[in-house]
């Protein structure tokens, strides 16, 4: 049965990683946290693989989304519930009906 002690280690890093910061990021800001370069940020904000708000000529990134975001990105899966070490993201896909 797995303990779910990865998900631990991985929400208190990104809570330590977003505490005292700012509600709200600029484009700079999410590429220095996540070690980009602003171009990267831009491309994947277009793309719709970060979460943010396009406003004018401007973007912006909610802090909560994007640590809601990183916290699904994670590579240390979560567990399903059903105690036999599947991933959420795994169970969700072998449950797919057409």
């Amino acid at each position: 049965m797995r303990s779910g002690w990865w998900t631990y280690i991985v929400t208190d890093g990104l809570d330590g990683l977003f505490a005292g910061r700012k509600e709200i990021f600029t484009v700079q800001e999410v590429a220095d946290l996540l070690r980009m370069n602003k171009a990267g940020v831009y491309k994947w904000l277009k793309e719709g693989v970060i979460p943010g708000y396009r406003r004018g000529r401007s973007w912006f990134i909610l802090r909560d989304e994007l640590k809601d975001w990183m916290r699904l990105g994670s590579n240390q899966g979560r567990p399903s519930g059903s105690g036999d070490g599947e991933t959420a993201g795994e169970a969700a896909d072998t449950n797919i009906v057409e």
